[in-house]
């Protein structure tokens, strides 16, 4: 039997209950959708950033769909600050096989669309390749970091083959 650590994605919705229905519909679509190779939108976004960053298809990932409410308070429990964010994530292992958890606002991610010409699928991709990059070692805690962060997730985002 192979022990070879797979490329194992989980994807779970917490607190959406009081989240905009149009919303949610656009959320359940992207997590069904599937390319020609049977990868959903998401597994071809970590699949594509880990390809991208010269790493093997071996992960355990958990991202989580919830709403501003929940991600603010997951904020300040976990890293003290008492505020939303679009996306949080917690590595638990930064070398292959990585794993970690995803935290995305799809609240904030709707809203951050609106604001910066994205599709929500686009936004959701970016969130989840800005958390990707957290998680193989980039920071953006300056204005440096973070604009070369930026500029690495706007390369990485261009290689997706999904058509929004």
């Amino acid at each position: 039997m192979d022990k070879t650590p797979k490329f194992c994605i989980h994807i779970n919705k917490l607190d959406l209950e009081n989240v905009d229905r149009d919303i949610i519909a656009n959320l359940d679509k992207m997590i069904k959708t599937k390319n020609e190779n049977k990868m959903s939108i998401i597994e071809e976004i970590i699949s594509v950033t880990l390809k991208y960053e010269g790493q093997p298809l071996k992960c355990n990932i958990s991202i989580v769909f919830t709403s501003n409410k929940m991600i603010r308070q997951m904020n300040k429990q976990y890293l003290g600050i008492d505020r939303e964010t679009d996306v949080l994530c917690f590595p638990y292992r930064d070398k292959p096989p990585f794993e970690c958890d995803i935290i995305i606002s799809v609240e904030k991610a709707y809203q951050q669309c609106k604001i910066y010409g994205n599709t929500f699928y686009q936004e959701i991709s970016i969130l989840i390749i800005h958390a990707i990059l957290h998680l193989l070692g980039w920071k953006d805690n300056n204005d440096r970091l973070r604009q070369n962060m930026y500029n690495r997730q706007k390369e990485i985002f261009k290689k997706i083959c999904f058509q929004f």
